[in-house]
Formats: structure tokens, sequence, C-alpha cells
């Protein structure tokens, strides 16, 4: 016979619960909860839900028939939702490794195009404003080497075209220059 269990102050009843859970060789009950007491709301009702639970368990059919019923209940669910999305939607979707493609183009793309913007602004800049600059920011000591070499190449426009890569770095400089209070229109 197993020993009744009063659980004080029960919470949602995990202690409890594990001493219900306990079982000896014979698949027999050591203990049994005999009252739970909790003020909560919500973990009494958690509460109520597991007694009822430890009631019906080992009870035959039970469980096919909750599986049975929970079953069909998402099955109806998802006729229902299928008949709500329009045809299309499905050819619409993209597997992982196409979204991951399509992602990976996108970045590319958006690269290009920052490398091609920042050429439209460099190139907007006449030689002259970039030999202003350099002869600033050197006299500062402002630009790095890299930059230093960058901005030669600049000063050179249009026979030497920088490229995408280095008018990004370019447009790093024009930022120092405002830092510094130099502006080239």
């Amino acid at each position: 016979m197993p020993i009744p269990i009063i659980d004080l102050f029960a919470g949602p009843g995990g202690l409890g619960e594990g001493f219900a859970s306990l079982r000896g060789r014979r698949r027999q009950q050591f203990f049994k909860i005999g009252l739970s007491i909790e003020k909560d709301p919500i973990a009494h009702r958690t509460l109520t839900l597991r007694a009822v639970y430890r009631q019906l368990r080992g009870t035959k059919g039970i469980k096919h028939y909750y599986k049975d019923a929970c079953w069909t209940r998402i099955q109806n669910r998802i006729n229902e939702m299928e008949k709500r999305v329009p045809a299309e939607f499905n050819t619409q979707l993209l597997s992982p490794d196409q979204k991951d493609a399509e992602e990976r183009t996108a970045r590319q793309t958006q690269r290009i195009d920052n490398g091609i913007e920042a050429q439209r602004c460099v190139l907007a800049i006449p030689a002259e404003k970039w030999k202003q600059l350099h002869q600033v920011l050197v006299e500062r000591a402002v630009l790095t080497p890299k930059e230093i070499g960058i901005v030669k190449v600049a000063m050179q426009i249009p026979s030497k075209i920088p490229t995408e890569k280095q008018c990004l770095v370019l447009l790093g400089v024009l930022d120092k220059g405002k830092e510094e209070g130099i502006t080239v229109d």
C-alpha cells in the first residue's frame, strides 16, 4: 500500500510528482499524493491537471483516445489552413539552400553597388581637390601610408582611375578630412 503524501506549498507540483512516480520492482507505487495545497491559481490548475492525469494513468485506451483526437484536430486545422493559402504560395517557397544562395547573391550585388557608388562619388571630385586634401592631411599626419598611396592615385584622375576598393578607402579619407574641418565640394 502506497504511503500518502500531503504536499504543502506545492507550487505546480514537481516534488509531489517525483514522489508519485517512484515505483518498486513490480511497478507498485511507493507514495501517493493524497492532498496538494497551493494558493497560486495557475499552479493550482497545473496540480489539478496532473491529479487527473495520475488518476487516468493506466486506463486502457485513454492514450489512443487522446492521440487520435489530437491528431484529428491537427489534421483538420492543416486542411483549413491549406484552403486559405493561395495555390501559388508553395511554388514561391525557397529551400534553405536556395535561400542561402539568394542571400549570397544579394550580398555580392550590394558590394558591387557600393563599389560603383563609391567610384561615382570619388570621380566627381577633381584631381586638384584631391591634391589639396592630400597636402593638408599629410601635414596633420592623419593618413596611413596605404591611404597616402591611394590618394596619390586619386590625384591623377582622369588619367588614372581608382578601383572600387580604393574608392571605398578614399571615402574614408574624405570622412577624415571632414573630421579635420576640410570639405571637398
